[in-house]
């Protein structure tokens, strides 16, 4: 469980890291403006 729980960790922090720079590129883009997508 330790090594599938790394793993599974290890995927959910990337999915939330490109998440938050994909709405950090997708808010810049737009002009500052705030859009809730």
């Amino acid at each position: 469980m330790g090594c599938l729980g790394g793993l599974f960790r290890r995927f959910v922090q990337g999915w939330v890291i490109a998440r938050v720079l994909g709405w950090i590129r997708g808010r810049g883009q737009s002009g500052g403006g705030r859009r809730s997508v």
